[in-house]
């Protein structure tokens, strides 16, 4: 089967509208926030999907909107201390090992906001 993110993104639009699908925004926020294959780019569309996502309790979207702050990309600012708080989260509400992972290693290094705290770290 061949793929067609075009449709993707008609088929999330659609469980979104219909549903209030969290699933949906996470899935539609990840295409938005990549763009190519006939999606456009759409940083800002992008953040408002998944922190809708979040706020439903959509424990992979916290972890997937901590990555995108904790990178920072093209038209996304960098907010380490916003990713701590949703990796955070994302423990909190669903053991996410990915979250674990991240921040840990972000409490290790204590940048931009996050407090360094290594015992913390360790415990994760």
């Amino acid at each position: 089967m061949q793929k067609d993110l075009g449709r993707a993104v008609e088929l999330y639009t659609k469980a979104i509208d219909e549903g209030k699908s969290t699933h949906a925004m996470r899935c539609l926020a990840n295409l938005l926030c990549k763009g190519g294959e006939g999606v456009e780019k759409d940083d800002e569309g992008a953040l408002q999907l998944y922190n809708q996502a979040v706020g439903g309790g959509n424990v992979e979207a916290m972890f997937e909107l901590g990555n995108v702050l904790a990178e920072g990309r093209d038209g996304i600012e960098k907010d380490l201390a916003r990713a701590s708080e949703l990796y955070s989260r994302a423990i909190d509400e669903g053991g996410h090992e990915g979250a674990r992972t991240n921040l840990a290693v972000l409490l290790e290094e204590g940048l931009d906001g996050v407090q360094n705290d290594l015992n913390r770290a360790a415990e994760l």
